[in-house]
């Protein structure tokens, strides 16, 4: 009984290490895929959620961490608070997000804002009132580090406008915009991380062969104690 103790405690122990190597053979990093243009970016992710602020009233403003609808606000580090304003054109609806005060209501081009977001979220995208006319004059951070840059897209009848987004394949709790220029924001597009399935990991030819020789040796060392 001693024996067969041992040949058991052997045997779940070359078990747990096999699948340990198996998972860390599995393990994914992150991939995020820009866009650059609203079109694509709307084909590609049907049915987001939008954030245009036309159901708040114009001087609604958005204190640093403060949280509306699902969506949390930090203008840090700057001394500023966002604000929803009318008095820029946008590309949906009447109003869209600028800073305070009321007065001016645009982002400088050294102004910064995060989103976060309650849910996680696999997609972003946003659409940026602005006469920089070159890509990559804006950019998005994601809260692991990923940066996507924006296109010089046009708004609708217009002869300005850019746009940035990405999607995900692991979720996101928060989105940094950074400009260059002055800028107002409008209809902020964003959808709820949805976990992929992943399948059961089939472990490499080498740990089978591996795992298998594990199993021999197992068996004979059991059989020779056996005939002891």
């Amino acid at each position: 009984m001693k024996h067969s103790g041992k040949f058991l405690k052997i045997l779940f122990l070359s078990l747990m290490a096999c699948s340990a190597i198996g998972g860390v053979a599995e393990q994914a990093s992150a991939t995020t895929v820009g866009f650059t243009d609203r079109a694509t970016f709307d084909a590609t992710v049907p049915g987001a959620s939008v954030e245009n602020w036309d159901g708040l009233p114009a001087g609604t403003i958005f204190a640093n961490g403060s949280t509306v609808n699902g969506i949390t606000y930090d203008s840090s580090p700057g001394p500023f608070s966002a604000v929803v304003t009318g008095g820029f054109a946008p590309t949906s609806g009447l109003n869209s997000l600028g800073r305070e005060p009321l007065s001016l209501s645009f982002f400088f081009g050294f102004d910064t804002i995060t989103f976060g977001f309650l849910t996680p979220i696999d997609a972003f995208g946003i659409d940026i009132n602005t006469v920089a006319n070159f890509n990559g004059a804006y950019s998005v951070t994601t809260n692991l580090g990923d940066i996507e840059l924006s296109g010089f897209d046009p708004f609708p009848g217009r002869f300005t406008g850019q746009f940035v987004g990405f999607t995900s394949d692991v979720g996101i709790s928060s989105v940094t915009f950074t400009g260059s220029d002055a800028f107002t924001l409008d209809t902020m597009r964003f959808a709820a991380f949805t976990p992929p399935i992943i399948p059961a990991p089939i472990p490499e030819p080498s740990t089978i062969m591996l795992f298998g020789s594990g199993l021999l040796g197992l068996v004979a060392w059991r059989m020779k104690k056996l005939r002891a």
